[in-house]
């Protein structure tokens, strides 16, 4: 499963900015959180390290951000119904 994740997110990082490539400090510093958070929580270690957890927020991080020229929002929609709109 985890080499599915990083060769689907390895795609992402392809066609992603040059200008991002971390985590935004927030979203890093709360992810460290809930990692020791969590295992401070559980007696068993987890299978999943905290390089890896770190890698994997990363990869979701840079997929879920939009491409330039990519339809977003409001946006989006309003460009869609526009042209409807003005065929009267």
């Amino acid at each position: 499963n985890k080499e599915l994740v990083n060769s689907n997110c390895c795609r992402q990082l392809d066609r992603s900015s040059p200008y991002i490539n971390k985590l935004p400090d927030a979203l890093k510093g709360g992810a460290e959180n809930f990692i020791r958070d969590f295992s401070s929580k559980q007696r068993n270690s987890s299978s999943m390290k905290h390089a890896d957890f770190l890698q994997l927020m990363e990869h979701k991080y840079v997929s879920s951000l939009a491409q330039p020229g990519e339809p977003v929002g409001v946006l989006a929609a309003q460009s869609v119904g526009e042209p409807a709109t003005q065929m009267t």
